[in-house]
Parts: structure tokens; C-alpha cells; sequence
């Protein structure tokens, strides 16, 4: 499928005994890699979509893509999903979160529990 990427693209596929790997995350969704017997395969999924991935799978079913890096890198084959349904049989699970401490210092925030103050009204 990835060799022949051009020939297989928008096609329905089904991948079967999957473990899936997180990667990385940004404000938009988070990449993973999927692993079966014959290789492995990239997919992204939006924050927005309202796909929970499991650590492992009986089977993923999705659309293969052709993604095109922004930075000139060499296109890549990815499977794009639909919906929470075209995971069967998973368990296990990743949570995935996007955090900004651009505004942190070390006098924001709150009290340190450790040393408690009285608050006086």
C-alpha cells in the first residue's frame, strides 16, 4: 500500500491485529502509528473529531491519504479515519492534551499546599 500510495489513495482499507503508538501532539489532534505483521502506517486525529484511540485493535478501517509535509519533505501515506466506528475490538486508551505555560513564572499560580497561609477576609 505505501509503495503503490498514488494507486490506493481515497481507497477503504481495513488493517487488522493493530497496536497503535502515539506521537506527537499540537493544538490540532495528535499523530500515531499504526503497526501490524507488515509495517507501519502514520494517521492524525483532530481534537475535534471525537476519536478516542485505543493502545491496541482488532482492526482500523479508513481512507488512505497521501499527506503532503508543509516543509518539502517527501510525501507520506496515512490512514484517515471516519469515525469512532472504524475502530473495533479496541482496549486500552491514550489521552491526549495540549498545554500552555507561555504565562507561568515562579511567582504565578497558587500557594504551594506545602506552606499554608491563613486567609483573612
Amino acid at each position: 500500500m505505501i509503495a503503490n500510495n498514488r494507486a490506493w489513495e481515497s481507497m477503504l482499507v481495513t488493517i487488522s491485529n493493530v497496536t497503535i503508538t502515539i506521537g506527537a501532539s499540537s493544538n490540532i489532534g495528535t499523530n500515531y502509528v499504526l503497526a501490524d505483521a507488515t509495517g507501519q502506517i502514520n494517521t492524525f486525529i483532530r481534537n475535534t473529531s471525537a476519536i478516542t484511540m485505543p493502545a491496541f485493535a482488532t482492526s482500523i478501517t479508513g481512507y488512505v491519504s497521501v499527506f503532503q509535509p508543509a516543509n518539502g519533505a517527501s510525501p507520506e501515506t496515512q490512514i484517515t479515519l471516519r469515525a469512532q466506528s472504524d475502530i473495533t475490538g479496541g482496549k486500552g486508551g491514550y489521552f491526549a492534551a495540549v498545554y500552555n505555560f507561555d504565562g507561568v513564572t515562579n511567582s504565578s499560580g497558587t500557594t504551594d499546599p506545602g506552606s499554608p497561609q491563613l486567609l483573612r477576609a
